[in-house]
Formats: C-alpha cells, structure tokens, sequence
C-alpha cells in the first residue's frame, strides 16, 4: 500500500563518531590510505542507518524523540 502523507520526504543517514585515542588513531589510517589511494578524505565514522527515507512530519518527530 503505497503511503499516503504527500509532504516532503528526506534522505539521511546516521553516523557515531569514535572518541579520544580511538578517533585519532583511525583517521590517522584513513589520512594513510586517502594519501596514498586518493578519493574523498572522510572523519571516522559508524554508518548505523544509511539511505534512510522518512517524510519531513515524521523526521521531525523521530528527531525530537
């Protein structure tokens, strides 16, 4: 059943950050790699949820919550 609420949806994902000596040792690595390989240099993350699509009202209050 397709859904119903015609407001905007959004895209997202949601990341954690390491902390401390654990941060700085990855994105030592990642700085390492993106040296040598190229591409785009990132922080250090976790994706927990990627691609997600929610509508805007829904996002709002998830987001609150």
């Amino acid at each position: 059943m397709a859904h119903a609420d015609t407001s905007h949806v959004i895209r997202t994902s949601l990341w954690i950050r390491p902390k401390g000596e654990a941060f700085d040792r990855i994105r030592h690595a990642i700085r390492r790699a993106h040296h040598h390989d190229g591409g785009l240099p990132v922080d250090p993350h976790v994706t927990l949820l990627s691609s997600c699509g929610v509508v805007q009202n829904d996002g709002q209050a998830k987001l609150r919550h």
